[in-house]
Formats: C-alpha cells, sequence, structure tokens
C-alpha cells in the first residue's frame, strides 16, 4: 500500500468537497450572485423592463467589491494549502525515522 499517494488522493478529494462548499455557501449568502443567475433579458422586451434590468446590473456591479472576492479567495485557498503543507512536513518529519536498510554495520 502506497501512504503517499493514498493521502495525496485524500487530500485532493477533500479539498474539492472543501471548495465546493465554500462555493456553495457563497452562492446563498451574496445577493449579488443570486440576482445575477435569475435575471434574464430577452431581445424584444419592453422598454421599462429594460430599464429594471439596467438598474438590478448596476446594483450588482456596486454590490461586487474587491473585498469581498478576497474573502471568498482566503476561504477557498487557505485551508486546502495549509493542510498540503502540514501534511508535507510530517511526511518529511516521518522519513527521518524510517529504519535504514539491513545494509548497516552489523553486530560483530
Amino acid at each position: 500500500m502506497n501512504w503517499r499517494r493514498g493521502l495525496l488522493r485524500l487530500w485532493l478529494v477533500l479539498s474539492l468537497c472543501w471548495i465546493a462548499g465554500v462555493g456553495l455557501y457563497a452562492w446563498k449568502q451574496e445577493p449579488w450572485i443570486l440576482s445575477s443567475s435569475q435575471e434574464f433579458v430577452f431581445e424584444g422586451t419592453p422598454d421599462s423592463a429594460r430599464d429594471q434590468q439596467n438598474e438590478s446590473v448596476e446594483k450588482i456591479i456596486n454590490s461586487l467589491s474587491a473585498e469581498t472576492a478576497k474573502r471568498y479567495a482566503a476561504y477557498l485557498l487557505v485551508p486546502p494549502l495549509a493542510t498540503l503543507v502540514l501534511g508535507l512536513l510530517s511526511a518529511w518529519i516521518a522519513s527521518s525515522f524510517e529504519r535504514k536498510g539491513a545494509g548497516g554495520r552489523g553486530r560483530a
């Protein structure tokens, strides 16, 4: 059994689950994500509908902020990367405790 490969795959699956979970949370919490997915404008709509659509687009653009994007980027990336780094450090430390091969000095 290859522990390194198995743990790397486990980390990959858990990271993808984390990213999907944070994405779902952001989709439910941020109103600009919901409104952008629910509003559609078709050709031939009356001018009043276009005006409402333009107002909602302006509202969406105004609510988008770099701060929100940075916050969710940190939520997405920091935990999986920190877990990867801690796992690599643990493997590096554990490898120094492994027994050396039988090619060492024998007893006389």
